[in-house]
């Protein structure tokens, strides 16, 4: 674009009349890296390359993928397979930006789909019409709609096999409690310990967790990640907490014999609030995690007890992926359309876990679904540096300006949300929406980050835009200034900000119901909540200082 913008400037200077403006610039290198469109297929016609439009269109759409391929990662022809993982061949995000723009003149696929592991034949399969067809695609709304119910297929089979042996169970009775937490360690998990351990009706909590991979003992784990919290950390000292190390999908946990035994006979109440966050993993990468999930149900269907105990699975309001109806905001019940949920397989699995639990209800276990919002920074102002949020803050400092918008905002708490699961496990056999009782707006958050960091708001599409040109600048040498924007990470999910057909935060997030949600907790529901503010802004942005993420 420099180069355009030089060529046109100089022909102005010069009072050159033109009446249509085309650059001068290599065409044939042009088409070799990028490919073109349609719309500049005759710049091509007088060049002497075997590439023209008519060898274009005859061409098999394998074999023009593989060589622009091969172009943008400086790749030999002898070197490349179409049947490996182009992250074999060292792909990033920002060579992953470049390939997804690079490949427009032969499929649609996205930065995330290059980077979860596809090899060429995958991505042919995947989203384009067939691997031996012999001109460019046609329409690719209809390769979408087969891929997405190719996906939503799988996650109903994952259903089908993890609910097929689930039986019929007899009413409950009352009981005193004793909990089983899963993801103590995560920053909501964190909260809700505290909480469960400070309330007076609950006895015990067991703190489940996978062993460490860092070489920590579990009890020091948990310590560091109460005090990243900001929560005290001496609570671990207490004897109403037993961490446990152990693995869901292993035959009883993994755990031995009599501690196995002494979990079924006293636990009342399962919080199953651990997932791997991982954006860009396929669907089959949570497979491990639906099986754990299934050992939970079976662990709790299978109680001794005389009331079985209760099961919330800790999910998000972001499984509404392809809820496309306008006007409506997205109920809080099941869904029973695969379709809705698909988009990467985080969400995929999260649904996959939903109807599980939804099923078990059906056959009589106490449980309930809660869908958690976004969730904002703990007291201390800890919050993720590499969740979007952050992310997209951290960019106003590297780019110069953050977007602006009026939609409506129900970001919540952490510690306020821990105490609204915690509420929410009085109302059992349904699903829950949990979102802040009183909303505020894009503008009234972003105002405040921007004043902090001294970057002015401008318009979400311009932002969207300068990001990604940050993004092609570092593909030509630049990567040095911007390889730790956080943001360049995210651009597909950021690209479908650009689209606020269903959601808040310009279409990052669905619009949700939250009736239920809201009644079912007292914390929601009471006078000491308050829309978010400029202190708690500040609090997140001197955190993110603290960690260097400026």
């Amino acid at each position: 674009m420099i180069l355009w913008l030089e060529d046109a400037f100089r022909r102005f200077q010069n009072k050159t009349r033109f009446h249509s403006y085309i650059p001068n610039l290599d065409w044939e290198a042009m088409h070799r890296t990028h490919g073109m469109a349609q719309l500049g297929v005759h710049l091509l016609q007088n060049l002497n390359s075997e590439e023209t439009s008519e060898t274009q269109i005859s061409e098999p759409i394998l074999t023009r993928a593989a060589r622009i391929i091969q172009n943008v990662l400086n790749i030999a022809e002898n070197d490349f397979s179409n049947e490996v993982p182009l992250t074999s061949y060292g792909v990033d995000s920002l060579s992953a930006a470049r390939l997804s723009f690079s490949l427009r003149s032969v499929m649609d696929v996205t930065q995330l789909q290059l980077l979860a592991d596809n090899s060429l034949i995958d991505l042919v399969n995947k989203f384009s019409e067939t691997s031996q067809s012999t001109i460019p695609l046609i329409n690719q709304d209809e390769n979408v709609g087969r891929s997405r119910e190719s996906t939503s297929m799988l996650m109903d089979k994952l259903v089908d096999k993890f609910t097929t042996n689930m039986k019929h169970l007899a009413p409950p009775f009352h009981h005193q409690h004793c909990v089983l937490l899963t993801g103590s360690t995560g920053a909501l998990g964190c909260h809700l310990l505290l909480h469960f351990l400070q309330r007076e009706d609950v006895q015990h909590v067991y703190a489940f967790n996978r062993e460490s991979t860092d070489g920590l003992s579990a009890a020091k784990r948990q310590a560091n990640a109460l005090e990243c919290q900001g929560l005290p950390n001496n609570v671990i000292e207490s004897r109403k907490l037993t961490i446990v190390v152990g693995d869901l999908g292993a035959p009883q946990f993994g755990l031995a014999s009599e501690l196995f035994l002494v979990l079924r006979s006293s636990v009342t109440m399962i919080i199953h609030n651990a997932w791997k966050v991982d954006f860009m993993a396929p669907l089959p990468d949570f497979e491990p995690l639906i099986l754990g999930t299934k050992h939970l149900l079976d662990f709790a269907i299978n109680s001794p007890r005389p009331k079985l105990p209760t099961f919330s699975f800790i999910s998000t309001i972001g499984v509404f992926q392809n809820f496309n109806t306008v006007s409506l905001f997205a109920p809080e019940e099941p869904i029973l359309d695969a379709a809705i949920a698909t988009r990467s397989g985080y969400v995929e699995s999260k649904w996959v876990g939903e109807r599980m639990v939804q099923i078990a209800s059906e056959l009589g276990l106490n449980t309930n679904v809660i869908r958690v919002g976004l969730l904002t920074g703990s007291t201390s102002g800890s919050w993720d540096p590499s969740h979007w949020f952050p992310a997209l803050v951290q960019s106003g400092s590297r780019i110069g300006c953050l977007p602006d918008g009026n939609d409506t905002i129900s970001w919540i708490p952490i510690d306020t949300a821990a105490a609204a699961i915690i509420d929410m496990q009085q109302t059992m056999n349904t699903t829950l929406h949990l979102v802040h009782s009183k909303p505020t707006t894009w503008h009234a958050v972003l105002e405040h980050v921007s004043t902090m960091l001294h970057v002015p708001l401008v318009p979400y599409a311009e932002w969207y835009a300068r990001l990604k040109s940050t993004a092609e600048f570092a593909t030509h040498g630049a990567k040095e200034g911007t390889r730790r924007t956080q943001a360049l990470k995210l651009l597909d999910y950021f690209e479908f900000g650009l689209k606020p057909m269903h959601g808040e935060s310009m279409g990052l997030l669905p619009k949700v119901a939250s009736d239920k949600g809201l009644h079912a907790s007292q914390t929601l529901m009471g006078d000491g909540i308050e829309c978010l503010n400029a202190s708690q802004v500040q609090s997140w942005v001197n955190y993110w200082k603290s960690v260097e993420l400026f």
